[in-house]
C-alpha cells in the first residue's frame, strides 16, 4: 500500500537553521505557528512506503526527543495518510510493528488520515 508519511514538529522555539543542523536534514516546511511566537516544521518521508518513514524516524527521532526534553519543541506527530476509492465506504490500515515501535521509542503521536479519491 502506498502511504504519505510526514513528521510534524509543533511549537519550535529554535530557528530553522538550528533545527536542520540538529536533525541533519532539510525541513520541508517551517512557518510561524498560528499560536504564539513559535514555529511549525514538517519533514516528509522521501518515499511513499513504510520503510522510508521508519528510516526517517530512526534518523531524526533521537535529536527530536532531545529537543522535546529541553523544551525546544512540543511532542511531534507522525501523520500517515492513504487514499481510498470514492466508492468505498470503509478502509483499513495495518501499521507495521517497526512503525509503531519507532513511534513509541521516540515519543511521537500517531495521526492517521484517509483521503477519498474522486
Amino acid at each position: 500500500m502506498e502511504i504519505d508519511g510526514v513528521i510534524r514538529l509543533p511549537n519550535i522555539e529554535l530557528t530553522r537553521a538550528e533545527v536542520e543542523r540538529l536533525l541533519g536534514v532539510t525541513l520541508d516546511r517551517f512557518e510561524p505557528s498560528k499560536h504564539g511566537a513559535s514555529h511549525y516544521g514538517q519533514l516528509n518521508a522521501p518515499a511513499k512506503d513504510w520503510q522510508a518513514l521508519v528510516a526517517l524516524m530512526n534518523q531524526v527521532g533521537p535529536p527530536i526527543r532531545d529537543c522535546v526534553k529541553r523544551g525546544e519543541m512540543a511532542k511531534p506527530e507522525v501523520d500517515v495518510g492513504w487514499r481510498i476509492g470514492a466508492n468505498n465506504v470503509a478502509s483499513s490500515l495495518n501499521v507495521p510493528p517497526a512503525v509503531t515501535s519507532a513511534i513509541a521509542q521516540f515519543g511521537f503521536e500517531l495521526v492517521v488520515s484517509a483521503y477519498v479519491l474522486r
